[in-house]
């Protein structure tokens, strides 16, 4: 019964923030959106031709995946716990849905597709990582924090880190071939 509840909530803050996010896109964004090259075909084009990013691309994932979720697992131990759930919900549906307005008004329905492609391989570790935390945070004061919380938590991180690194460039680059 709680799962219920819990899915319903983030549902609740989700679905409102990727509405935004659209709509903002859609109403305030539009031209700056037209004259970027963002999914522009000839910059997606010479992206196949690099064949590896190495470990600099790694470290490089591990600073922009690993610094914000320390901070958010931090907050998560402060009095503020219970408003982490709604604002990172709600910010990254806001972020997600823009992102695909994005992908829409520049390239069509093709873009969504590479969105979805690149995002799906690691976001099947980060989105379980994300969870444990957030329930955690919904769930305080019942809801206990352990050991094996954070082994999974971070665990699930590195392996999505690794991922989004090595496997998801190379999904990439087969995706843009067929542009």
């Amino acid at each position: 019964m709680r799962s219920l509840q819990v899915k319903k909530q983030l549902l609740a803050f989700f679905m409102p923030g990727f509405l935004i996010g659209i709509l903002y896109a859609n109403c305030f964004l539009k031209q700056t959106i037209v004259d970027t090259n963002l999914f522009d075909i000839e910059i997606l084009k010479k992206y196949t031709e690099i064949n590896s990013f190495g470990n600099i691309y790694f470290l490089y994932i591990v600073q922009i995946r690993l610094i914000p979720f320390a901070l958010l697992m931090a907050l998560a131990f402060t009095k503020i716990k219970k408003l982490l759930m709604p604002i990172v919900v709600s910010g990254s549906a806001f972020s997600i849905g823009i992102l695909l307005t994005v992908a829409v008004i520049k390239t069509g329905m093709k873009g969504v597709l590479l969105c979805i492609v690149s995002v799906i391989p690691q976001t099947i570790c980060y989105v379980p990582a994300y969870l444990v935390l957030l329930i955690y945070c919904m769930q305080y004061p019942s809801g206990q924090w352990s050991r094996q919380k954070t082994v999974f938590v971070f665990g699930m991180l590195m392996i999505g880190m690794m991922i989004e690194a090595y496997l998801t460039p190379v999904i990439i680059r087969s995706i843009l071939r067929q542009y």
